[in-house]
């Protein structure tokens, strides 16, 4: 599902000119990525799709760099030079010209964002992003949280003030929610804390809520982080 908000443009007050802004669930990284695959079992577990992508990122930037354009199901590519020329006798210049890469949708890509499902949000809505958290314990990433370990948020917008209702807490199967106690470390792009030991089930999945208000404004703010966590 794909969100987005409507802002107006810093135009003519006399005609105002308004704009849609997607607002991400989040940014996966390619252990991420990964990390989704295996869920569909893929074969030769996650050694084997970390070679087959590594493999197709060498074999597309190679083939770009050899002045290839590239079509693919998910993305089209190509590269062009940017900077002016004094005439065609003239050649590229370092500093004054550049070479750039673009890309666009691929059929199947495109196809898929036509029939893609899309909601409204509030502008006032604007929440954390929560990234990414990694358990100081297993050092796993996005994956797991060990009961009485240390943890490590890390995002945007996350900074958790002491106002009604404000904190990080770990949603449980049923829609409780188990507030975490010690922060660390509270920043807007990284938030550090301890793993509650009580009113957590080994085994059990969670996901991470941050609630909080950001500039000062008077209303509470709901992010989550995309992946859930198994508790250990």
């Amino acid at each position: 599902m794909i969100q987005f908000v409507i802002r107006r443009l810093l135009t003519d007050p006399a005609a105002p000119r308004y704009v849609g802004q997607v607002r991400p669930m989040g940014t996966l990284t390619l252990d991420q990525i990964i990390d989704r695959m295996m869920e569909r079992d893929p074969i030769g577990g996650r050694p084997a799709a970390l070679a087959v992508l590594n493999n197709f990122f060498s074999v597309c930037q190679d083939r770009i760099l050899e002045g290839y354009n590239l079509t693919t199901p998910f993305f089209n590519a190509k590269v062009g030079v940017r900077g002016g020329f004094d005439g065609p006798d003239d050649g590229f210049q370092a500093g004054r010209n550049s070479v750039h890469f673009s890309a666009t949708a691929g059929n199947a890509m495109s196809k898929a964002l036509d029939n893609v499902h899309v909601e409204k949000l509030e502008t006032q809505a604007r929440a954390g992003n929560a990234t990414q958290v990694i358990d100081v314990t297993s050092g796993a990433v996005s994956t797991t949280l060990t009961k009485g370990g240390m943890a490590r948020l890390t995002g945007k917008r996350l900074r958790i003030g002491g106002g009604a209702g404000e904190g990080l807490f770990l949603i449980l199967p049923n829609g409780s929610a188990v507030g975490i106690v010690l922060l660390a470390v509270n920043k807007p792009s990284e938030v550090v804390f301890q793993v509650p030991t009580t009113g957590l089930t080994v085994g059990q999945t969670v996901q991470l809520e941050i609630r909080n208000r950001l500039n000062g404004t008077a209303e509470l703010r709901i992010a989550r982080l995309p992946q859930s966590l198994t508790v250990a």
